[in-house]
């Protein structure tokens, strides 16, 4: 693990701006010095071509559609079941395991 004390942050990572005035003392402790690193990595690779993986979701059809790899375990209410019986708005359901078919290839 390099060291990042008294450094800037845009000095730590190179090919990321940041600003100047945000600096990283001697107080960082070991996890928020991994949770800034883990961090940066994530905006690294946000927004860019090809950075997102699709898992094929099985449909009624027979056919299949692509959904993000964070949404395989789980699928989008319709307007017919956005809200529980309590009348708070529900967000994920559970997916049937039979219907992921894996990552598109």
């Amino acid at each position: 693990m390099f060291s990042v004390e008294n450094k800037l942050a845009s000095e730590c990572v190179v090919g990321l701006e940041l600003p100047e005035r945000l600096e990283i003392t001697n107080s960082i402790k070991h996890r928020d010095t991994t949770t800034f690193l883990s961090w940066l990595s994530k905006a690294r690779n946000m927004g860019k071509t090809g950075s997102v993986t699709w898992v094929k979701i099985k449909n009624r059809r027979g056919g299949y559609r692509l959904v993000p790899t964070k949404w395989q375990n789980y699928k989008k209410p319709g307007p017919n079941q956005k809200y529980t019986s309590d009348g708070k708005k529900r967000r994920r359901i559970p997916r049937k395991p039979k219907s992921i078919l894996g990552v598109k290839s």
